[in-house]
């Protein structure tokens, strides 16, 4: 049997209307499940909304100085990557042949758990002025750019005094010669592949000259 004008559907969840039609509107407005429905959805969108605005504020600062090194001439390329909020921090050295600039996503995992970053290009490469001598400038001869530039981090005001090495391959190879040249506040250091000696880690491994690697 049809119902009459204005009764509706028996079990209808919609409201009935003076022309007897069931409309969608009226009803989810007045229906307690429509409404958390709604609620949930809007407090979703206001927890995006604030992620949104909220991830610039996550993302270190960055700035790039030309380090001066002992001899008085030579700058390296160094880029200081700065956790959110207000300092000190320890800070995680990279000193590297392959471009200080691919590092922004490594770096932004330590300045996430509140750990600065210093990137830098080594003598010779990249932006960095000098000419590149295969690690001759890194540890303790003549120059000692690795000793200098972990010097220069102490000294600004950002550094909580606490300065760890970090990196792998050639960069692994840079921390070992910067150990070797005992820096004041160098805590650790994090070689990951790397040598400590390069006569019979690179250029004899095996007893062989290996040309490729020099």
């Amino acid at each position: 049997m049809t119902p009459a004008a204005g009764e509706g559907r028996r079990g209808s969840r919609y409201p009935r209307t003076k022309k007897g039609r069931a409309t969608m509107t009226d009803g989810a407005f007045r229906s307690p499940r429509c409404w958390r429905r709604r609620v949930r959805s809007l407090s979703m969108g206001v927890l995006l909304l604030f992620l949104a605005t909220a991830a610039p504020l996550c993302r270190p600062r960055t700035f790039t100085e030309m380090v001066l090194m002992r001899d008085g001439m030579t700058h390296l390329a160094t880029k200081v990557f700065l956790p959110p909020g207000e300092g000190p921090w320890p800070v995680v050295l990279i000193r590297t042949p392959y471009d200080k600039e691919a590092l922004d996503g490594q770096a932004r995992s330590f300045t996430e758990a509140g750990i600065a970053v210093v990137a830098q290009d080594i003598r010779g490469r990249y932006a960095s002025e000098g000419t590149f001598r295969f690690f001759l400038d890194d540890g303790w001869g003549e120059n000692a750019d690795g000793y200098d530039t972990l010097r220069w981090i102490s000294e600004q005001s950002w550094n909580d005094g606490r300065v760890c090495s970090w990196g792998g391959s050639a960069v692994g190879i840079t921390q070992y010669l910067l150990a070797g040249s005992s820096p004041p506040g160098f805590t650790c250091l994090g070689s990951i592949v790397g040598t400590g000696d390069l006569y019979h880690g690179v250029a004899f491994q095996g007893g062989a000259f290996r040309e490729s690697l020099i």
